[in-house]
């Protein structure tokens, strides 16, 4: 597949809001909002070329192909490690970009309600985040800040209305929140006996690892040392201490490369016979062994009650935007 130009967008997982659009928008005339685009724009939106097509209208509000490219880039390169062809990667940035137009249009009709209910976000509020965020991505400098932004190709003030936009889809959102009741004990125990799956712990061991790179040690001396009754973990810190990070790591019962599937059956302590890997011997030891559990429910508790509160929350959260949808005029032309 021919190479695209790959973007990181640095706002995206430094700023509390999932979503980004401009404060300006080209005027639209009649002839511009059509309900049969051309091909060309739909099946190019993304490009440069086409940023000023019209992708959605929100209540009389435009959501333009370059609004949508901008959230969309920084994910092209991914899609395009997972496409198998030009169909399918054609499919797959059509797919998530509806994905991203529906949360594009759920944020225009969230701000509008709030815009509507005659509420605002403190000036104060936005400027503490807006500087907050420059001191602890950019060191406080302002100037590496601005010039990012025109990297990116957006201004001050482009910027400074996603904030606002972010602080509003949180108040909106925090009100559904706050609102909800508190889950009762008998909530959390039938979840918790109808998810038993969900919690268990599978049975596992923590494997230790002696590698040995050509032209090294002779892995079999160093199978007679063990056998002579050297420790393992000594011969490995004299050996290979660089494995030694990996002490901590369980794993599965069933998910080890077929040339290591024996250490499966193996006792705490004993070690495999030498193994041929890429660029050297390897030889591992069971360090220890873990059998399958159900963790208890006091123990997962409060990971339950954040299951039901992000559940129920989401319900509402949609019945809510339902309503907005049901008394919005939405048209999307993708």
């Amino acid at each position: 597949m021919a190479s695209r130009k790959k973007l990181f967008f640095i706002f995206v997982a430094a700023a509390p809001f999932a979503c980004l659009c401009a404060d300006e928008f080209p005027e639209v005339g009649p002839l511009e909002i059509s309900n049969e685009p051309t091909a060309a724009a739909v099946g190019n939106f993304w490009k440069e070329d086409y940023v000023n097509g019209i992708v959605a209208v929100a209540n009389g509000k435009p959501i333009t192909a370059g609004e949508l490219r901008q959230e969309l880039l920084p994910l092209i390169g991914r899609i395009e490690m997972e496409a198998a062809s030009q169909e399918d990667f054609d499919a797959r940035v059509h797919a998530v970009a509806g994905e991203i137009l529906r949360h594009m249009i759920d944020r225009a009709l969230i701000v509008q309600e709030f815009e509507k209910n005659g509420m605002q976000i403190p000036d104060q509020q936005k400027n503490f985040y807006l500087d907050e965020f420059i001191r602890n991505r950019f060191d406080g400098d302002r100037t590496a800040f601005i010039g990012k932004l025109r990297e990116y190709g957006k201004t001050l003030g482009q910027f400074k209305k996603e904030i606002e936009e972010s602080f509003i889809v949180d108040a909106m959102e925090g009100r559904i929140r706050s609102s909800r009741s508190e889950i009762s004990p008998s909530q959390l125990k039938a979840y918790y006996e109808e998810h038993r799956e969900e919690f268990t712990v599978p049975a596992a061991i923590r494997i230790g690892q002696i590698f040995l790179g050509d032209g090294g040690e002779d892995p079999n001396a160093v199978v007679e040392q063990l056998a002579a009754g050297e420790e393992f973990i000594t011969l490995r810190d004299r050996l290979s201490p660089e494995t030694a990070s990996m002490d901590g790591d369980w794993v599965q019962l069933g998910d080890m490369r077929p040339e290591f599937a024996a250490l499966e059956e193996l006792p705490v302590g004993a070690h495999s016979e030498p193994i041929a890997v890429s660029r050297g011997i390897l030889i591992a030891a069971v360090l220890e062994r873990r059998e399958s559990s159900v963790r208890p429910l006091e123990e997962v508790q409060d990971e339950i009650e954040s299951r039901l509160i992000r559940r129920r929350v989401g319900g509402e959260r949609e019945r809510w935007l339902a309503g907005l949808r049901q008394n919005s005029y939405v048209k999307t032309y993708l």
